[in-house]
């Protein structure tokens, strides 16, 4: 009985030592340095997002490691490295500018608004874009009076793309809208207002898509839609101001809302902004006044 007791006071001995020896033994680390040209670039860790922007510097483990530089206009900059305990390793890159590509868009009837990732540029097809960045973009394609076509498209950079598109005349099963805020003439002496109702198919049958298309003065703006019901918290002008909804159905037809004329009743501001470099990269600082604030605003 003695013997066994002793084991084991020796053998809990042995666990307690060799715990004790293990939590004090301290962690390897390394240090990692990343700059950048120009700055400001997001640093991803082994494929992570590290939450940093260059110039940064980071702890990081020991071992094998890949450091990923991305920035607005630029190719993404990789590198791959190896530290040990203590080390401290440097990355200093110079990021290449991307080399922009081109889209043209032809349809049939021609005279279409083009809408590259929301944005509309005031011209119609055929037309041709020499300013786009390579990589994913949503193309919206529309002339009233014709369904409206979406493509999501992928440019490579030197690669030119081409649409061409016939465009037809929406039949049934297409959207039919019901606004119930504002009403047509409504006058308003603020210029934030909200603008609600509810889709179905001209058929009775209910619309199942998420989103719909709402117009304000000729510029589009996407806003959500559940169950077939919409509510959306808008800005107006002073002066006339024209709302329209449009929505493709199940088949792709698209349905056109009334126009909406409603009047803000107020004064506009008057607004004045300077800009102005602020370093010899591309930061700007900027200021925006009326007769009674001041704002500054800050791009990078």
């Amino acid at each position: 009985m003695k013997k066994i007791i002793l084991l084991s006071l020796f053998a809990l001995s042995l666990l307690l030592f060799t715990s004790c020896f293990e939590s004090t033994e301290p962690d390897e680390s390394a240090t990692l340095i990343v700059s950048s040209v120009p700055s400001g670039a997001t640093i991803y860790l082994d494929a992570v997002m590290t939450g940093e922007v260059t110039p940064a510097e980071l702890e990081i483990d020991t071992g094998n490691h890949e450091v990923r530089l991305e920035l607005a206009g630029f190719q993404d900059y990789v590198e791959t490295f190896n530290v040990g305990d203590g080390d401290t390793y440097t990355v200093n890159a110079t990021m290449a500018v991307v080399t922009n590509t081109s889209l043209s868009v032809y349809t049939t009837p021609s005279g279409a608004s083009v809408y590259i990732d929301g944005a509309y540029n005031g011209e119609l097809t055929p037309i041709t874009f020499t300013d786009i960045l390579p990589g994913n973009h949503i193309v919206r394609i529309y002339k009233g009076g014709y369904n409206e076509i979406v493509y999501n498209i992928t440019l490579f950079e030197d690669v030119p793309y081409t649409i061409n598109e016939v465009l037809t005349v929406p039949v049934p099963p297409y959207p039919v809208f019901t606004i119930n805020s504002p009403y047509n003439g409504q006058t308003f002496d603020d210029n934030v207002i909200s603008i609600y109702g509810y889709i179905e198919l001209d058929t009775g049958a209910s619309y199942t898509g998420n989103n719909a298309i709402l117009s304000i003065n000729g510029v589009d703006s996407e806003i959500y839609v559940s169950g077939g019901y919409f509510s959306e918290t808008i800005s107006i002008a002073a002066g006339d101001n024209y709302l329209q909804l449009r929505a493709n159905g199940p088949e792709g037809d698209t349905g056109v809302s009334d126009v909406i004329t409603v009047y803000g009743d107020f004064e506009a501001p008057e607004i004045e902004v300077v800009l102005w470099w602020n370093t010899p990269t591309s930061d700007i600082a900027g200021r925006a006044t009326s007769s009674c604030h001041e704002h500054w605003i800050c791009f990078f």
